[in-house]
């Protein structure tokens, strides 16, 4: 009797599972329900240049152009200087920068070149690059992407863009942070010091910076005071008798590579020893207090308003500034540490100078 009712009841229950239409073997976890379930869509990523042109990622750059010297340095920072096929013609350093095809000057290339190149994108100064001739590039289907980095607040921002463009984000963040730490240290050095006064001059003569430049916020992370800080001209222009009266205590000269009278491969002084008799010796500088103690300070460009510079001249001009709060500290022992880990070179020849 007890067997028969074990019949029935599981005659019973395969009547109740086929009436709903399902197998009880094909029954369906809910663990199961969710891992079978079709993925989300990933969202592709947005990144906007410094010109707040949008770019997707990825973006797939195999053949660029570079018009911009301190992009085309980090991008050999970043290990991928194997795709840039050519960069502006007075883009010199880091060396491999011989070996590439030039398109011209760097506000206005050649566009026709450019276009016969087909490159996959043209990256070019977002400040700087006509924006008429960036127009004819993309009209041809070519991406113009502008970042400046040559101010130094915007550089971190502009390094970690170029390293999700060109898939090196790791390699991106570990160079920001290196300069980060070289910024700090001079901020902790000099935090406590009544920040003295400093005439600075760009590559040309009697021509320093005002608001919103490059230079005065390499200035300012050195903790001393640039002269024309309030200036509303980028650039302003300065006379002689301008200078004496606002006698400063230090003067900071920059040199382009072009001058070949700094740089990697220049390992005579006579030049640059030349250019700094030249500037104490204009007109009645002699009485400055810059000049009188001996508070001048010339730096080599790639070293100046560029990602390297960044961290580097705030080092050295503060050095120059406060020599008792960095007597410990060897501003060439750093640069070549930076050299030789993001360029794989030696510190050699003349990178900043003062007597």
């Amino acid at each position: 009797m007890k067997k028969l009712l074990s019949i029935a009841i599981a005659a019973i229950m395969l009547l109740s599972f086929a009436a709903c239409g399902q197998n009880p073997d094909a029954v369906t976890s809910p663990d199961e329900e969710t891992s079978s379930a079709a993925p989300s869509p990933e969202v592709p990523e947005t990144i906007t240049d410094s010109h707040e042109n949008e770019f997707t990622l990825p973006m797939n750059l195999n053949r660029i152009i570079v018009l911009n010297s301190g992009v085309y340095e980090m991008i050999c920072v970043l290990g991928k200087d194997d795709i840039v096929i050519g960069v502006n013609d007075s883009t010199n350093y880091p060396a491999s920068a011989e070996t590439k095809e030039k398109f011209g000057d760097w506000k206005e290339p050649n566009v026709e070149k450019i276009l016969e190149a087909k490159p996959d994108a043209v990256i070019g100064y977002a400040s700087y690059l006509s924006s008429g001739i960036a127009q004819q590039i993309t009209d041809a289907g070519i991406p113009v992407i502008m970042l400046d980095f040559y101010v130094p607040s915007e550089i971190p921002g502009e390094v970690e863009i170029l390293g999700k463009m060109l898939d090196a984000e790791e390699r991106a963040e570990e160079f920001i942070s290196d300069i980060e730490d070289i910024q700090k240290l001079v901020a902790e050095r000099t935090k406590d010091v009544d920040p003295i006064t400093v005439y600075y001059e760009g590559y040309t003569d009697y021509k320093s910076v005002g608001k919103g430049s490059g230079g005065t916020e390499l200035m300012e992370l050195a903790n001393v005071k640039s002269l024309t800080a309030d200036q509303n001209v980028e650039y302003p222009e300065i006379s002689d008798e301008w200078v004496l009266e606002a006698n400063p205590q230090m003067i900071i000269k920059l040199v382009s590579s072009t001058k070949e009278i700094m740089g990697d491969k220049i390992t005579d002084t006579a030049a640059v020893k030349g250019l700094y008799s030249s500037i104490v010796s204009r007109p009645g500088w002699n009485n400055i207090d810059a000049v009188k103690n001996g508070k001048m300070l010339i730096l080599y460009s790639r070293i100046g308003t560029n990602p390297l510079g960044t961290a580097m001249a705030p080092l050295y001009i503060a050095k120059t500034a406060y020599p008792d709060k960095f007597e410990d500290i060897d501003p060439d022992e750093y640069l070549g540490n930076m050299l030789k880990k993001y360029w794989g070179d030696e510190l050699t020849g003349i990178w900043s100078y003062t007597e």
